[in-house]
């Protein structure tokens, strides 16, 4: 009985799903289900799976894996886990993921400051270049007035 149920709620899901592919071509993109959450029918249908209109911009993210476009498995899969309560491998799951993002943005926090502590290096280095470069031009315009001065004093002779 509750393998029938189960079948039943696919099967519903994906004609859900046909509705809102809108092109027929067995894919659904951002722009046709944004499209399609327009039409009373598929927002009422939305909201008889507990997905209110505030929640359209949220359910595409959570629903689409980054391609941009959802496979017919995908949005019955997707919409059952929301519509199911939070299993515990589920929460350990997103523990686990939470975890690796706190020590990716670690990571990344230590390659910032370690730059910070290279930037303030070059710019210490520009710096004196820049003062080494103003020394050898103040030299350079004293060596073209003594250069000058001794072109005059030896055509003086």
């Amino acid at each position: 009985r509750l393998e029938r149920e189960k079948e039943e709620e696919l099967e519903d899901l994906k004609q859900f799903f046909l509705q809102i592919d809108l092109d027929g071509s067995g894919s659904l993109t951002k722009q046709e289900f944004f499209r399609a959450t327009k039409q009373r029918k598929i927002r009422n249908k939305l909201r008889a799976l507990d997905i209110l209109p505030k929640d359209i911009d949220e359910l595409w993210d959570i629903l689409d894996d980054g391609k941009g476009e959802l496979q017919v498995e995908e949005f019955q899969s997707g919409i059952r886990r929301l519509r199911g309560e939070a299993k515990s491998k589920d929460i350990l799951r997103l523990s686990k993921e939470l975890r690796q993002f706190e020590m990716s943005v670690d990571e990344v926090e230590g390659y910032i400051e370690s730059s910070k502590g290279r930037l303030k290096g070059l710019q210490n280095q520009l710096t004196r270049c820049r003062a080494d470069i103003a020394a050898f031009t103040r030299t350079l315009v004293r060596a073209k007035e003594a250069v000058k001065m001794a072109a005059q004093t030896q055509n003086m002779s």
